[in-house]
């Protein structure tokens, strides 16, 4: 049997038992409800399967939950247990879900279509230039046509002026000026010789050139797709469960031309910031409507496929928090795993 299917179905029956126990309203020693909240956790992780990420997700979930704003503006936030099991009370009887949800600002996309467009203008550059050397040689070629014609011309006189002294009977006393005749006609055929040869090597530099115009061309048109493919994408971008990217407009896009370094964030503190960004861009209601009011309104534990993703390093979260929730049994430590 396909084992996706056997999972699958293990998963059902899992969720029917539980859904049994969570709809009990009664307290009963054999059927009551062990959990404070139950939570599904969604395994898609930015494209992997972690589940050290998940057990971090799972943490710190609650330690959002548990943490409110100081009754001042100079407190820190801090944490509340109280208010968490406020927060969870009524939700022991239903199952909630969270994962990862990602709001993005085009940042890389905008640099790629800034890229691309300093490609193109490259490109272009270049295939201007391959074009001014292909008409430089057919110029030249031209030239080398034009001259060939004369020489042709003279040759066929030359000749013709040998076969009239030649069909004279005393051509004899014309030796001299028969010599003279050839000799010019020897140098006429060797000029153009001359001049077929070159014209052939220009026509040999002229295939070339145009080769290179044509690979040059092809490689202008793939840039520019990717280019137009990038640009919808910032325009017109795909939403998904997992994902939401803001979208801009071409002059919004064009405000950050030759403020690159804003949008690296491998530039350190010279990169800019979401928040800062959108406040710029006229649309902080947006960014505070995707990225704060989920979690002020506690979103995050009563919506349905709302997936959920907080920003804290593990490093910086308060070790006694996490020391809380343990010892009341809202997350259990594995000897082996340490989640």
């Amino acid at each position: 049997m396909d084992e996706e299917k056997i999972t699958i179905g293990n998963a059902m029956a899992s969720l029917k038992e539980l859904h049994f126990i969570l709809s009990q309203k009664d307290r009963k020693d054999k059927y009551s409800n062990p959990f404070k909240i139950f939570v599904l956790i969604g395994r898609k992780v930015a494209g992997a399967k972690d589940d050290d990420a998940l057990r971090e997700i799972a943490l710190r979930f609650f330690v959002d939950l548990g943490f409110v704003p100081g009754k001042k503006k100079t407190e820190d936030k801090w944490f509340d247990l109280n208010d968490l099991m406020s927060a969870v009370a009524s939700l022991t009887g239903s199952f909630s879900t969270i994962g990862y949800h990602l709001v993005e600002f085009p940042a890389n996309k905008i640099l790629l279509l800034f890229e691309s467009d300093k490609k193109i203008t490259e490109l272009n550059g270049k295939l201007v230039n391959f074009q001014a050397g292909i008409n430089s040689i057919n110029e030249n070629i031209t030239d080398i046509e034009v001259k060939l014609e004369g020489v042709i011309k003279n040759i066929t006189q030359l000749e013709e002026s040998v076969r009239e002294i030649e069909m004279n009977k005393r051509w004899f006393s014309r030796k001299k000026v028969i010599t003279d005749i050839r000799a010019k006609l020897e140098i006429a055929k060797n000029e153009n010789e001359a001049r077929v040869q070159d014209k052939n090597t220009l026509s040999i530099q002229l295939n070339e050139l145009r080769t290179k115009e044509n690979n040059l061309d092809t490689e202008l048109k793939i840039h520019k797709s990717f280019r137009d493919k990038i640009y919808q994408q910032i325009l017109t971008p795909s939403s998904s469960v997992n994902m939401h990217q803001i979208t801009l407009t071409d002059p919004e896009i064009n405000r950050f031309r030759g403020r690159e370094p804003e949008l690296d964030v491998t530039r350190g503190e010279a990169a800019s910031t979401f928040r800062r960004i959108m406040d710029e861009l006229g649309r902080f209601e947006e960014y505070d409507k995707h990225v704060n009011k989920p979690f002020l309104e506690l979103k995050i534990a009563t919506s349905p496929l709302l997936n959920y993703r907080h920003m804290m390093n593990m490093e910086s979260m308060d070790q006694n928090v996490v020391k809380i929730l343990s010892e009341k049994n809202f997350i259990k430590v594995d000897d082996n795993r340490g989640g």
